[in-house]
Order: structure tokens, then C-alpha cells, then sequence
């Protein structure tokens, strides 16, 4: 397939995806989002194939070819310091060299000619060669900030599971919250149904902001690249996904029916009805999770007894879940309040990143610190209010 031929698929794919999402179609804008990731990983792997030919028959330079979404794929010697310049911003953000070149700047290491060209073909000329007293701002390499997401979700197993769309713009999408007429229903041969009456709301999602700050001094900067990329993953994706995750969390509690909200009559302990109670307020769930903390999992679930005796709770043999009740996985989640479950189907929160994840840096030379600052800016909306429910213990 020729790029401009990707190109148009994908672009065509993209746009059906969000007229679905403006619909307020969710699920099915997912869908067409992954034929969108099945096209872009096609595409790789036969740009991949060709640029391998190409090196193998002895090509005067290496292929680069990348696709719409910004993955590189790259065969034979690195690039020359004058191609560098010329690449694409997005492509020269995927590479090997701009990984180099970004660290070495965060470590005030001078940059090496070629090193320069793709720095600052992926952030303008501007920036400087060696940190100043001034606050800037460069791109997180693609390989990098992609780990850094990889990090936030496995410490915040709802960030996994949510539909997050890192689109890099506000978006409108619309909520259907009723159908007052026109419901599917048995009709008579050659009649037809009432044409559809419903509510909708529609919903902005511009973002909210969300911070992290990691501090060094100048002697601990000075580490290899591979510890102070460790380092700042470890730490921006602890801060920002305990923070993203908590906003989740609260926005769909915020945005769940009042009716869902479901309060134990005890203040230490849940009963097995209160649960099913819980259960059987859920509407239009595709599949169940139950999100809870290890205070909620150890003191509350675990021990719990049905009716005839036998443990409520099961083993499960899912990776990522810490066991099963009721046909749900149960899942923890810290930013889940202690004595509280929150179970639904997490497809049904969107989750738009308006702002994906960059880094400023900032030298302090009274204290001698480097100042390494994480900010990104994402909002969440619960796309259905009977799509999950809690249970939360009585308050004293």
C-alpha cells in the first residue's frame, strides 16, 4: 500500500470516527478506532518489510517512512545531520537520536551537532543548547512519553480501562441520557415504529489540568541517560496518574444517577444483598468491573459469606485483576475512596488528553537544583449514568 493511499483510508476512518463520537455513539466510534490501529500497524510492518529489502539490496540511504499517527520505522546507518533538519517533527520525535539528544539537554550536556539539528527540528531553534535560567520546554520522545502512559495505567487500573482518546484538542460529544418515544418495540407487518424522541446533553471536553514536579541536583543530573529517564518516568507517571485517576474517578461519581449511589447500613461492615443491590442498579454494561482499594478488598470482600456459607469472592486468573464476585472482576484502584466499591463497565468513560504529557525544566541556582516540571491536560465524562453504580459504608 502507498502512503497516500494509507493516508486516505486512515483519514476516512478518522472521520467516521468522529462523527460516530459526536452521535454520542462511544462504542462504536472504539471500533472504528481500532480498525484505525490495525490499518497503522499494517502499514508499519510493510513500510518495515520494504525499508529491510531496500537495506538488504545495498540502497544508497535508509528507508524512513513513518505513519499517520507518528511511528517511525527505520532500516539501515542513522540519519545524516542534514537530513535530520529536514524530518518531520513527529517522525524525529520517535527516533534514537532525539532520545539522545533530549536527555543529554535535561543533563546539560552540549549537544553534538547532529544532535542539535533534530533537537531542534522537533522544538524550533529557539531552544538553547545548554539550560539557562529560564524555563523551557521540550517534547517527551514518543518512546518515552509512551511509557510513561504504560506506567500511569498499570499503577491505575481504571486509566487502563477507560476509553482515553489522546485526540490533542477539545472536543464536543454528545450524551444520550433518555428515550421518550420511538423505543424498538414488536410492530405490526407494514407498520411503522414512532419515530424517535430523545434527551441529549452535550458535553465539552476542554480539560483539566494536571501537574507533577520532580527536583535534582545538579551532581544527580549528571547520571547516565538511561537512570535519569527511569528516574523522571517513575515520578511523573506516579504523580500524574494518582491525579488523572482520582479526577476519573470523581468525575464519574459526579456524573452517575443518584439512584446508584447506593449507602451500606453499617459503618464497618457490607452485606451480601447490599451488593446484589448495587449490581441491579446497572443498565447497558458490556462488561463489569468492581473498583476497589486494598482496605475495601482485604477488610470488606474477602471475608464476606453468602447466605449458604461459601466465600462471595473468587480467585481469578486475569493478570491484572485481584479476583471475581458476581460476574465482575474485581480490580484495585487507589484513588477508589476506602469503604467503597465503584463497579461498571469502564468503556463507557471517555477520556479526552487535550494536552498529552510534556516536560519543562527550570534552574535554580540559588539552591543548585534542577527543576523538572510535568503537566498534561485531559477531562473524563461517564457516557451513560445507569452504566455504573456504587457502594459505600454508613458513615458515623
Amino acid at each position: 500500500m502507498t502512503r497516500t493511499e494509507y493516508l486516505n483510508q486512515r483519514n476516512g476512518l478518522m472521520a467516521e470516527a468522529r462523527q460516530l463520537l459526536a452521535d454520542g455513539k462511544s462504542h462504536e466510534a472504539a471500533m472504528k478506532m481500532d480498525e484505525v490501529n490495525t490499518l497503522d500497524a499494517k502499514y508499519a510492518q510493510e513500510a518495515l518489510d520494504n525499508a529491510n529489502n531496500n537495506a538488504m539490496t545495498g540502497a544508497a540511504r535508509p528507508a524512513v517512512l513513518e505513519n499517520a499517527a507518528g511511528a517511525t520505522v527505520v532500516a539501515g546507518a542513522t540519519m545524516t545531520p542534514e537530513t535530520n533538519a529536514q524530518r518531520d517533527p513527529l517522525e524525529a520525535a520517535a527516533t534514537p537520536e532525539y532520545r539522545s539528544a533530549f536527555f543529554n539537554y535535561l543533563r546539560g550536556v552540549n549537544l553534538t551537532n547532529a544532535e542539535r539539528e533534530i533537537f531542534e527540528c522537533v522544538n524550533g531553534t529557539s531552544m538553547s543548547n545548554a539550560f539557562t535560567t529560564t524555563t523551557e520546554s521540550a517534547a517527551i520522545p514518543t518512546q518515552t512519553l509512551n511509557e510513561i502512559w504504560d506506567l500511569c495505567k498499570e499503577q491505575h487500573s481504571i486509566l487502563a480501562d477507560i476509553d482515553m482518546r489522546r485526540t490533542g484538542v477539545a472536543i464536543r460529544v454528545t450524551k444520550r441520557t433518555a428515550i421518550t418515544k420511538g423505543k424498538g418495540k414488536k410492530v405490526a407487518e407494514n407498520t411503522a415504529n414512532d419515530t424517535m424522541v430523545d434527551t441529549k446533553v452535550e458535553v465539552e471536553l476542554t480539560g483539566n489540568d494536571f501537574s507533577a514536579t520532580v527536583e535534582m541536583s545538579y551532581a544527580s543530573a549528571k547520571m547516565s541517560i538511561d537512570a535519569l529517564e527511569a528516574f523522571i518516568k517513575k515520578d511523573i507517571a506516579e504523580q500524574i496518574g494518582n491525579a488523572m485517576a482520582a479526577d476519573v474517578v470523581a468525575q464519574i461519581e459526579t456524573d452517575m444517577a443518584s439512584g446508584n449511589k447506593i449507602t451500606a447500613a453499617s459503618t464497618t461492615a457490607i452485606t451480601y444483598a447490599e451488593i446484589c443491590n448495587v449490581f441491579a442498579q446497572l443498565k447497558r454494561c458490556r462488561k463489569m468491573i468492581a473498583y476497589v482499594s486494598s482496605y475495601s478488598l482485604y477488610k470488606l470482600l474477602i471475608s464476606m459469606v453468602g447466605s449458604d456459607g461459601h466465600p462471595i469472592f473468587q480467585q481469578n486468573p486475569q493478570a491484572d485483576a485481584a479476583g471475581s464476585m458476581i460476574g465482575a472482576i474485581i480490580k484495585l484502584e487507589d484513588a477508589v475512596a476506602d469503604g467503597k466499591i465503584l463497579v461498571g463497565d469502564p468503556g463507557r468513560v471517555l477520556c479526552n488528553v487535550v494536552q498529552d504529557i510534556l516536560l519543562e525544566s527550570d534552574r535554580d541556582i540559588k539552591t543548585h537544583t534542577i527543576i523538572h516540571s510535568g503537566y498534561a491536560r485531559a477531562e473524563s465524562a461517564l457516557m451513560d449514568d445507569k452504566s455504573f453504580a456504587s457502594l459505600v459504608l454508613k458513615t458515623s
